[in-house]
């Protein structure tokens, strides 16, 4: 991902705003925070007392989702 949005970057006839390797690292640990968050309430989803675990779900599938749209 950080390959292609570097690219990205360098081709934009403005130029970034801010600094590209800061801005690629935040695209890039966004996008990272997102998959976890994801694969955790995967693993919650896959526990035996899936009711107990609800809130823990919830809250790692919003924190997911604040990351993608941060990373996008």
């Amino acid at each position: 991902m950080s390959n292609h949005t570097r690219r990205m970057l360098e081709t934009h006839p403005s130029g970034a705003a801010v600094d590209p390797d800061a801005l690629v690292g935040c695209v890039q640990a966004s996008f990272d925070c997102e998959q976890s968050c994801t694969a955790c309430a995967d693993a919650c989803i896959g526990e035996g007392d899936v009711r107990m675990l609800a809130r823990c779900i919830r809250l790692c599938l919003d924190c997911a989702d604040v990351c993608d749209t941060t990373g996008r």
